[in-house]
């Protein structure tokens, strides 16, 4: 799942999350919630956090900040790896000597060089979901000239398509991160299968924003990336 912290929600302070600790409770109670149930549990997150015009002005302290500012360094990365080569860009990030370095180094330099320290649930998200999206770009290579023959073998919509399933994860991961504990202790038979339904359906709900919009060929490095990338936090949230 990528959770690595444990956390216990309290609702003293902040009675939206009372409210959606509530209803994660009663619907886990099925290990297959309906895309219903699932879009008011991200709604209600979304509450949580303060509001979508917060979290797109990265006002709130809960979601949002932090996957917004990751992204565009994501972007920025690729877009600049896809001009100059991977081992360039990799050189002027400040990797150091390139020769002997493994994929996994590379993932672990580039994790911490796209993300802000793990400080905040709102940081630890962004990370993980950094992590993901960079072992799943590097799946099937074992080098980084293997990895720049892949990037070279990709067109443009590949960062596009990077990119969305990196704020699928990453709104995934804020979820479970503040659920998992409370929903492992309380149905540990539906556990695994549960936030397996919540992980699907959040990526598929991003990917559908991808395929109802033309985001080829976006700036990733100016405000046309920052502003896409706002669209792309605020297209979670459905009015019902």
């Amino acid at each position: 799942m990528g959770t690595s912290k444990s956390y216990k929600p309290t609702s003293k302070s902040n009675p939206s999350l009372g409210t959606l600790s509530a209803y994660i409770s009663r619907i886990s109670r099925n290990p297959t919630p309906s895309n219903h149930q699932l879009l008011k549990v991200i709604n209600k997150f979304i509450d949580h956090a303060g509001g979508k015009q917060k979290i797109i002005k990265g006002q709130s302290a809960v979601h949002g900040k932090a996957g917004v500012k990751t992204a565009g360094r994501i972007g920025s990365f690729f877009s600049d790896a896809y001009q100059k080569g991977i081992e360039k860009t990799l050189l002027d990030a400040g990797i150091g000597v390139l020769e002997g370095k493994t994929i996994k180094e590379v993932i672990d330099f580039l994790t911490t060089y796209l993300t802000e320290e793990s400080v905040t649930l709102d940081d630890t998200a962004a990370r993980t979901a950094t992590r993901q999206i960079l072992e799943d770009i590097t799946k099937n290579v074992d080098d980084i000239d293997e990895l720049e023959q892949f990037l070279n073998s990709k067109d443009n919509l590949y960062l596009d398509e990077v990119l969305v399933k990196y704020f699928g994860i990453y709104l995934y991961e804020s979820i479970s991160t503040r659920f998992y504990e409370k929903i492992l202790n309380e149905k540990p038979s539906s556990y695994d299968s549960f936030f397996r339904r919540i992980k699907q359906f959040v990526i598929e709900n991003t990917k559908n924003f991808h395929r109802r919009n033309n985001i080829t060929k976006i700036d990733w490095n100016g405000k046309e990336g920052d502003d896409m990338n706002i669209q792309l936090v605020e297209t979670h949230r459905s009015d019902m």
